[in-house]
């Protein structure tokens, strides 16, 4: 259940559901990792609790969690697990391993497109959005609107981690900042570095594309 959700935020919807007695598990889904945001959650009714950037192997702890299971388990001696399904449990941990040690590696200074094709992908997309929604940013500084700012730099914290760039996410946290304490010429600054990181971006998606045409050319 994601906390900033349209029309009705993730703390309305959440009441609304244990209003109606139902117990089932509610993950809440946030870019802000405070303890007090922590404890709001566990007293709005969630029942669990992930912070953004989400990686795979967050995702699938946290789905464990809830249903008292862990990667590392073994499936119970009673149970008969085919070849296809240890195979498929495999290359779950197999990914998760890998996506934990890729966004750990990766880093601000060095923020390049992650290497998974499907990650790339969405990742490239993302580049894309911000890029598109950059004069969207710069009109909000220049007008000195606080909300408008703060909901832009919300969205690029919650989403650059989850598709690998994790630059991004660092980024829209920083901006999240200026943007509740109205540091409007800090921002500005930032958005500057915002520019020149999706250049980059930019730059290497492209080179890969001029490669791969080349190559079908040949």
């Amino acid at each position: 259940m994601d906390i900033q959700m349209p029309v009705m935020d993730g703390y309305q919807a959440t009441h609304a559901i244990r209003s109606d007695g139902l117990q089932v598990p509610i993950v809440a889904i946030t870019a802000n990792g405070t303890e007090d945001d922590k404890v709001d959650c566990r007293n709005a009714g969630f029942s669990g609790y992930l912070t953004k950037p989400i990686s795979i192997a967050s995702l699938l702890r946290g789905v464990g969690e809830q249903l008292g299971v862990s990667l590392e388990q073994s499936a119970p001696k009673h149970v008969v697990v085919s070849a296809a399904e240890q195979k498929v449990a495999q290359l779950m941990i197999d990914v998760a391993s890998s996506m934990e040690i890729r966004q750990t590696a990766i880093r601000r200074a060095g923020l390049v497109l992650p290497s998974d094709p499907v990650f790339r992908d969405f990742a490239t997309r993302f580049v894309q959005k911000v890029s598109a929604s950059l004069p969207e940013i710069e009109s909000a500084v220049e007008n000195a609107d606080a909300e408008k700012l703060s909901n832009l730099a919300h969205w690029i914290k919650g989403t650059g981690g989850t598709v690998g760039l994790n630059g991004l996410t660092e980024i829209g946290r920083e901006l999240h900042a200026f943007a509740k304490s109205q540091d409007f010429s800090g921002a500005y600054s930032l958005i500057l570095e915002l520019h020149a990181v999706l250049t980059t971006l930019r730059h290497e998606s492209q080179c890969e594309l001029s490669t791969r045409s080349l190559k079908t050319d040949n």
